[in-house]
């Protein structure tokens, strides 16, 4: 089946009194009487392009859809991102350009790439920043293409390369590169703007410590070692003279003392957080050990009591040990068992061999 798809070609910028037949950006031009497109929330969308039908290809949309008039593309730029969900994105369809339409006074001005990140930011209208985008004319590429149904995601739509769009090589460097110095086109005034104003956003402490903390950042020292710190805390706060005896929480009759000494722990314990945190860590992997080795030795009994007690069962109880000149019989091989079972698990770790 022979499918089409269009590819956007941006022209040259050209100035609002002139009219392309499609573009993208700038402001839309609609019938008076046709409502400004908003989200399920009834935040005002932004206006992305506008496209003329009689440009589309007969065979987009297995021929269905519009050939005549225009269609209006509007988004949702904080909110949007892989699903079209609560009205965030739209088209409109108008059968005559109209005239241009001024965006809502409510809607915000244009997405600052480098600052507002979806679902992160609320909309702002910013002092001298425009509400829709830079107006460039397109032309519309059409790609043509045989519809594979056993392979729709890998044969179909075959993409055309910058490089044959526009003739001319593409730039390494594209516009997410976040320093000036990497970007392969002089900053406009605005732009250099838009890039100082990241810069101080990302400074500000709310931001900074969204930002550096959910890439692994630390801030202070952290503190693993939870006991020791409550210990020096209370140690410390026994030797206040408003201490009456009990014991120092941080909830409770002395949370106000706890309060008090807490900072001042915790930024003289900066010092050395590393190596205490090693320290922390090896007694917690001894203590596993020791917890581990325990549970080993506790089924190692149970398996050995299992088993004697299956031969009790069946009559066995001839002697089934010798200590020195003492012959053990089965009664007294499980009461032994039982003896050093507690002295066993609780040996030095030096002191235990499992077979």
């Amino acid at each position: 089946m022979k499918q089409a798809s269009v590819i956007l070609k941006r022209q040259v910028p050209i100035r609002f009194d002139e009219a392309p037949r499609s573009w993208l950006g700038g402001l839309p031009m609609m019938p008076s009487l046709t409502k400004w497109p908003r989200d399920g929330e009834g935040a005002p969308l932004h206006f992305i392009a506008q496209i003329c039908c009689d440009e589309l290809p007969q065979t987009l949309w297995n021929g269905l859809g519009p050939r005549k008039g225009w269609l209006l593309l509007f988004v949702e730029t904080l909110k949007f991102e892989d699903h079209a969900e609560n009205k965030t994105v739209q088209v409109l369809h108008t059968s005559s350009l109209g005239s241009e339409h001024q965006p809502p006074k409510d809607a915000p001005t244009v997405r600052h790439s480098m600052s507002d990140y979806i679902n992160y930011t609320s909309p702002k209208i910013r002092p001298d920043v425009p509400k829709f985008w830079r107006r460039w004319p397109i032309d519309i590429v059409v790609q043509e293409f045989t519809f594979d149904e056993t392979d729709p995601e890998r044969h179909n739509r075959p993409a055309i390369q910058g490089e044959d769009l526009y003739e001319a090589p593409v730039a390494q460097n594209g516009s997410y590169n976040k320093i000036s110095s990497a970007l392969d086109r002089p900053l406009t005034w605005r732009g250099a703007r838009y890039v100082v104003e990241g810069i101080l956003r990302d400074l500000k402490p709310d931001e900074f410590e969204r930002s550096f903390v959910g890439n692994c950042g630390l801030l202070s020292a952290p503190e693993f070692d939870r006991d020791g710190l409550t210990k020096e805390i209370s140690k410390r706060a026994k030797k206040s003279p408003d201490y009456q005896g009990g014991p120092v929480q941080k909830f409770g009759r002395y949370s106000a003392l706890y309060a008090s000494i807490e900072p001042k722990v915790r930024a003289e314990r900066r010092k050395g957080w590393v190596k205490r945190a090693y320290a922390y860590f090896d007694s917690e992997i001894a203590q596993f050990t020791v917890v581990k080795r325990k549970l080993a030795l506790a089924h190692a009994f149970a398996a050995i009591k299992k088993k004697l007690g299956l031969a009790h069962a069946k009559g066995q109880n001839e002697p089934v040990a010798k200590m020195g000149s003492v012959i053990l019989s089965m009664k007294g091989v499980l009461w032994n068992i039982e003896r050093f079972k507690g002295c066993l698990t609780s040996a030095p770790m030096g002191q235990i061999r499992l077979n």
